[in-house]
């Protein structure tokens, strides 16, 4: 059975976090994944999810962010959503 664990994404997962959306054709590089990992780790409003191997290889993750609407509630959108392929 593979080990997955699911953990907050942090700085040191920007180059994995760049790897993953080339491979989906999102061309970033890992300055471009540092600088906006960065400003959405700030964000009390944002959250980025990892999944990872036993050993801690990223393998997939999610970006989730509070959406502000004036015609409904408070709500969570998806910003973006990479597994591995």
């Amino acid at each position: 059975m593979i080990q997955i664990d699911i953990r907050n994404a942090t700085l040191k997962d920007a180059s994995a976090l760049a790897r993953l959306s080339t491979q989906l054709g999102y061309s970033t590089s890992l300055v471009e994944s540092k600088d906006r990992l960065s400003g959405i780790l700030g964000s009390d409003e944002h959250a980025v999810i990892v999944a990872c191997l036993g050993d801690g290889t990223v393998v997939g993750w999610v970006h989730a962010y509070l959406a502000l609407r004036v015609e409904s509630n408070p709500f969570v959108e998806i910003g973006g959503f990479v597994p591995s392929s």
